[in-house]
């Protein structure tokens, strides 16, 4: 699992704030470390979020093609993250 860095922190921040523009920003420049990263909201019970995922569950339908245009995001289940 690559661990959330402040980069990525920064895209996650982005997501939960709604804000595309900054998003946008962080993401033209983000390279596949950074807009794949894990960060993990219970570590007891392995609950694991990447920025696509987040911004999926939180219905933000931009954020998430804002992600998707990247070249190397990854629409899979993170590596080590069980089902």
């Amino acid at each position: 699992m690559i661990p959330a860095s402040s980069s990525s922190s920064a895209i996650f921040a982005a997501i939960a704030a709604g804000d595309t523009a900054a998003l946008q920003r962080l993401v033209r420049t983000a390279d596949a470390q950074h807009v794949n990263a894990i960060t993990s909201i219970n570590k007891s019970v392995q609950v694991v979020y990447t920025p696509l995922i987040r911004a999926a569950e939180a219905g933000d339908v931009d954020a998430v093609a804002i992600l998707l245009a990247h070249p190397d995001i990854n629409v899979n289940r993170p590596p080590g993250v069980p089902p």
